[in-house]
């Protein structure tokens, strides 16, 4: 294993200096898909993270930055995301990771929030296959990994179904919202994860977001609890 006991005190650590409450199992699922993940990577890269105490700040903690933004943002029921419009499958609202690499921050907002329906979107196979891996050990439900670009070819379905899509450094903002705004809800937010200095690249695609209608909603500074590394977070809505 790549995690031991101080590993989740630390995350603990973190969760609660980020005022963030997770129940047990949502710690241990998360704690168990970074050691996947750090594990696998090992053989097969799929991360560039490979010091567990940096994987547990950069990736559980960061990404889980998000929960209290999408807490704010809107959200409407999706009671058909496995196609046959079950209302037991009812979820609170649907994220599209975009540019997952290996799951992040996709897996880890899905095991804090079981009861929203994720779509991990890759382009690399190698990482495709580690997620589909992880997301059956970790019996997620409402969850699916698909290989692909974010592009008109997508799977249709995906057009207009999501309350937030999220990139997380993974792509240029000009690219991103071009392709990203045709699968958003009418209500729904982008949220773009970047570092601290976000703003020549903001300025270069200000034409863009301004063409396809899109408005800069918030822009959340933070600090991680242990580097204190810089962290924005962009919304367009």
């Amino acid at each position: 294993m790549a995690l031991n006991d101080s590993h989740e005190q630390m995350f603990r650590d973190g969760l609660a200096a980020m005022e963030i409450s997770l129940d047990d199992n949502m710690i241990d699922k998360s704690l168990t898909f970074l050691d996947m993940l750090l594990t696998r990577t090992k053989k097969v890269n799929l991360t560039g993270i490979r010091d567990p105490k940096e994987a547990v700040e950069k990736h559980l903690l960061d990404s889980l930055a998000l929960l209290p933004i999408m807490e704010r943002l809107p959200a409407t029921a999706d009671t058909n995301y496995n196609g046959r419009g079950n209302a037991n499958n009812q979820s609170k609202g649907a994220l599209m990771d975009v540019g997952t690499g290996g799951g992040v921050p996709g897996i880890p907002l899905k095991c804090a929030r079981p009861d929203i329906r994720v779509s991990l979107v890759e382009a690399k196979a190698k990482k495709v296959r580690f997620l589909k891996e992880a997301i059956q050990k970790l019996s997620l439900k409402a969850v699916r990994a698909y290989h692909h670009f974010l592009d008109p070819e997508c799977p249709v379905d995906f057009l207009g179904r999501y309350d937030w899509i999220v990139s997380r450094a993974s792509l240029p903002i000009v690219d991103f919202v071009r392709t990203a705004i045709l699968y958003k809800k009418e209500t729904g937010s982008l949220l773009l994860m970047k570092g601290p200095n976000v703003d020549e690249e903001l300025e270069q695609a200000a034409g863009q977001i301004q063409r396809l209608g899109l408005n800069i909603d918030q822009r959340i500074e933070f600090q991680l609890p242990f580097s204190e590394a810089g962290r924005t977070v962009i919304i367009l809505r």
